[in-house]
């Protein structure tokens, strides 16, 4: 039997309905305690003062030590001042333990001190993952950033290292992060931060070479990375993080100095869990300084650019030094091979780039213009490296000083060439010079912009903004600097062109824009384009899309349910009035 509600009544039961729904909590999207699949806990967290991101690439042989890392890292756990987060991918056919499951999970650490079972808290699996795409590691900065909001963002990549062909091998997806990649990850993470990401970290091997240094520039504030081989077990993340979680108040240099002190220590002390180094594999670690690092490619651009003058071999006509800038790069220490000296016809690419400038300064005595240029690295080298920590065992071994410089013996090569480093420098065309024994007809003009990206308040009624910076050329100074605004005209900048300056006219609040500068020399030759970005802050705004309910619904979906039901109990009031 249908009983139909009476006009009075099917009233009350709309009013009710829509006070029931007024009631819903609503709160915004960045607030809401949400549970992840396979996770009890609430995100977003609270800040934090750090927040630990490990990008942790096991889908290749290195998986019994991604899953020992992983355990390593719940010694320490994340606390309310701590996030350690992890996205983790792993390979078949490795390391059978924790269930043997292939694919990506994402874990938010959790303190255990069990060694051999991973107990943290699984906050997503999201199936095979390829961990050497930069799209897949932009899905995960979104996620973490936004769930795990810190003071300081620690970003480490977790892999195979492979100096300029990049890092994180995914065997699976036969794929992996290339140098330029690497770049492009970091300035995404400080478009999302709005500032540089404080410290990247490579967990990987021989990734301290001065051209990946570079390509960081104005990306993040500091590096941690070897120039050698690292052995299997990595980073002693056990004590790296337990110290961090005992002074979270710590800062970002003296976080990075702690990472390569730990690592070192963890393969010298005798003490450890993890075994010490073989005596033929020395373990170093390096830090540094990212704002200086453009400074420093501003010099080796020049040591590149003279030294290519020099390639050709030495005869009646022209007076060339290739014979003894090959005697200076076999002389030099390798990271290929750590400790030996390699033969003429080495075919290896990574040598200590201290160690090769004092060799230049040795077998070219006499040349006062290659010892100005070499000073002025090694100052440079000074401000960039604002740390290094070497290996105390090995000391029948010939020891590296902690940054590399990328030196083949035929020439740049396929990966090299497409670097920022090789671009703004002289350095890929001496490769070419040194290996064909031949020498430039003219070097081109170098200029760099000072400083990082520039980030404006939405408010600060700001309506200019103006740039420094220095310009070079190896016959002279630059016959013009030119700098142009969001890929306008070119203009003509005044007065000293070797320290430079110049003022952009910019509306107030008008969004993002592109600087760009470059030299031109008197044979017409014309730099490389040096640009920085002009951003503005963005405003928190409050969006439908934004306003969010515990669990997954939004509050309008409710809403929209309820008023359909009161609406239709509403109609059905007027329909039985009628029908009365």
């Amino acid at each position: 039997m249908l009983h139909l509600m009476t006009p009075s009544r099917s009233l009350i039961v709309a009013l009710a309905l829509i006070a029931v729904t007024a009631s819903f909590p609503v709160v915004y999207a960045q607030d809401v305690p949400t549970e992840e699949p396979g996770g009890d806990e609430n995100l977003p967290r609270p800040e934090a003062e750090w927040t630990f991101l490990v990008w942790l690439d096991s889908d290749n042989n290195l998986e019994e030590y991604g899953v020992a890392d992983l355990n390593e890292m719940e010694t320490a756990g994340s606390t309310d001042m701590v996030n350690i987060v992890a996205q983790m991918d792993r390979l078949e056919g490795y390391d059978d333990t924790n269930g043997d499951w292939t694919g990506t999970k994402r874990y938010l650490v959790s303190q255990d001190d069990d060694m051999s079972t991973i107990n943290s808290v699984e906050l997503d699996d999201l199936g095979e993952v390829n961990m050497g795409d930069p799209e897949s590691v932009y899905d995960f900065l979104d996620w973490a950033v936004a769930n795990f909001p810190a003071k300081h963002y620690f970003l480490d990549f977790w892999n195979h290292g492979g100096g300029i062909r990049g890092v994180c091998w995914d065997d699976t997806d036969e794929d992996n992060l290339d140098v330029p990649e690497i770049g492009d990850v970091c300035s995404y993470m400080e478009s999302l931060l709005e500032r540089n990401v404080d410290i990247v970290g490579f967990d990987a091997c021989i990734m301290a070479d001065v051209s990946i240094m570079f390509e960081l520039s104005r990306k993040a504030d500091y590096a941690v990375a070897s120039s050698y081989n690292e052995p299997g077990e990595g980073w002693p993340y056990h004590s790296i993080l337990t110290k961090l979680v005992e002074k979270p108040d710590i800062s970002p240099e003296d976080m990075a100095v702690l990472v390569a002190d730990e690592y070192v220590k963890s393969y010298t002390d005798g003490e450890s869990s993890t075994p010490d180094s073989p005596p033929t594999t020395p373990i170093e670690d390096g830090v540094f300084d990212l704002s200086m690092t453009g400074q420093l490619g501003m010099e080796m651009g020049k040591v590149g650019a003279y030294l290519s003058t020099k390639c050709s071999v030495q005869g009646l006509v022209r007076p060339g030094r290739h014979l003894q800038l090959q005697f200076a790069r076999d002389s030099t220490n390798s990271y290929d091979i750590p400790g030996v000296n390699m033969p003429v016809n080495h075919v290896g690419s990574s040598y200590d780039l201290i160690d090769y400038l004092s060799e230049i300064e040795r077998y070219l005595p006499m040349d006062s213009q290659a010892g100005m240029y070499t000073s002025s690295s090694f100052d440079a080298i000074d401000k960039a490296m604002v740390y290094s920590s070497g290996d105390p065992l090995h000391k029948n071994i010939r020891q590296g000083n902690g940054i590399a410089t990328f030196f083949p013996n035929d020439g740049p090569g396929e990966y090299f060439p497409e670097l920022r480093y090789a671009k703004f420098t002289y350095w890929d065309e001496f490769l070419g010079h040194y290996s064909s024994r031949s020498v430039p007809d003219n070097t081109p003009p170098m200029v760099l912009i000072d400083g990082d990206d520039i980030w404006w308040e939405p408010d600060s009624g700001n309506t200019s903004v103006t740039i420094t910076g220095t310009s070079w050329d190896l016959e002279g100074e630059p016959v013009s600097v030119e700098v142009c605004l969001d890929g306008g005209n070119w203009v003509e900048v005044e007065g000293e062109l070797s320290q430079w300056s110049h003022t952009f006219m910019v509306a107030p609040s008008s969004g993002n824009h592109t600087l760009s500068v470059r030299a031109t020399d008197s044979d017409g030759s014309m730099s490389f384009e040096d640009t920085i970005q002009l951003r503005t802050r963005s405003v928190e705004e409050v969006s439908t899309e934004q306003i969010k309910v515990k669990g997954k619904g939004t509050v309008w979906i409710v809403v929209g349910i309820v008023t359909v039901a009161a609406v239709a109990v509403l109609w059905r009031m007027r329909k039985t009035r009628s029908e009365q």
